[in-house]
Formats: structure tokens, sequence, C-alpha cells
């Protein structure tokens, strides 16, 4: 079992890469965190620990091919999406994995709208 604190030391890496690795982990199913809480001896209630978790692997690979199976429904989506935002005068720019849909430019004056976000 290995806790939070643990894993920037043992790898040493700083504190923040260790937190965003480990919740992209959490986010992709691979490991689960488990909360605690510590009382202490003046009877106050703090976080414990939190020791995670490895996921069998197994389970990330059916999750994997429920995700790819619902690749016609998300593409369905983003179609209705898209003549959805033309239809009322904006341009659909589709999401990257790094970079948000959200604002859109504006057809009418080319600006960057966020008022306009469905």
């Amino acid at each position: 079992m290995v806790s939070y604190p643990t894993i920037p030391a043992k790898l040493e890496i700083p504190v923040n890469t260790a937190a965003k690795y480990v919740g992209l982990l959490e986010e992709h199913g691979l490991i689960v965190t488990e909360r605690t809480d510590a009382i202490t001896r003046d009877g106050l209630k703090h976080n414990g620990c939190l020791p995670y978790t490895i996921v069998p692997v197994q389970n990330a690979i059916n999750e994997f091919h429920v995700w790819q199976l619902s690749a016609p429904e998300r593409a369905a989506a983003r179609q209705q999406a898209q003549r959805q935002t033309e239809k009322s005068g904006v341009e659909f720019v589709p999401s990257v994995k790094s970079q948000s849909a959200w604002p859109l430019r504006c057809a009418a004056c080319g600006a960057r709208c966020t008022a306009m976000a469905v």
C-alpha cells in the first residue's frame, strides 16, 4: 500500500506532478483512492493517509472496450452539436484533447464569444 506523500518522495518528482498523474490514474479507473480519517488524542478529526489500490488490469481493458463501443454515439452527438452551432451562426470548434471547444467564434463578428455557449 502506497500513500500520497510516499509517491513523490520515492519517485523524486515534485508533489504537484505526482498529484497530477495520480489524478489521471484515478480518472481512468486504474487506481482507487481510499479516503481515511484520523482522530487525534484531543478528539479532533483530520484527514488520514490516502492509500491507493491498483485496480485489476482487466477492469481497465473492459472500460476501454466500452469506451470504444460508444464511439458511434459520441460521433453522432458531435455532429448534432455541430449542426446546432452552425444553425445558430456560431463556428463549431471541435474539442481537442488539450483544448476546450469554448469559447467559440461568432460567425457575425468573428470575435471569441463565451456568451453564445449553449
